[in-house]
């Protein structure tokens, strides 16, 4: 058992990590991202395996790489509606409910109910293919 000595003030030790309740042992990553002058590091920490841990450090990159910062239960309708209210300020008024009709009436039912992360190139490009086949021009495809 440690005591204080007359010349030494009293200092309370903290219990081990694990002894604190705290999720000692878990995996954490941390990396410096790309910035323009000031550092810009990105920690994340609890996983549970180091795996896990890799996973979450390549989404984030690839979010870094990308300018996408996606969820993983975020859905293409979702991020739509957020990203037409987001241009609200951005947008004349006509524009704006042209870019809203065209999301709700053709964007949200073909692709509204995939996760953004699943969304692919082929997807997309099948859609695109489709309206074609329908008789629409190119350039409103």
């Amino acid at each position: 058992m440690w005591l204080p000595s007359p010349q030494r003030p009293a200092v309370r030790r903290r219990l081990p990590a694990a002894q604190r309740g705290c999720r000692h042992g878990s995996w954490a990553f941390a990396v410096d991202l790309p910035s323009t002058g000031r550092r810009r590091p990105k920690c994340r920490s609890g996983f549970l395996t180091r795996r896990a841990a890799r996973a979450a450090l390549e989404q984030a990159l690839e979010a870094e790489r990308t300018g996408l910062d996606c969820e993983p239960d975020l859905t293409v309708a979702a991020y739509l509606i957020t990203w037409l209210r987001g241009k609200q300020e951005q947008l004349r008024p006509t524009s704006l409910a042209g870019y809203r009709d065209h999301v709700h009436r053709e964007l949200i039912p073909a692709f509204g109910t995939l996760l953004l992360g699943d969304l692919r190139p082929r997807h997309i490009a099948s859609w695109c293919q489709a309206e074609l086949d329908r008789g629409r021009g190119r350039t409103t495809v």
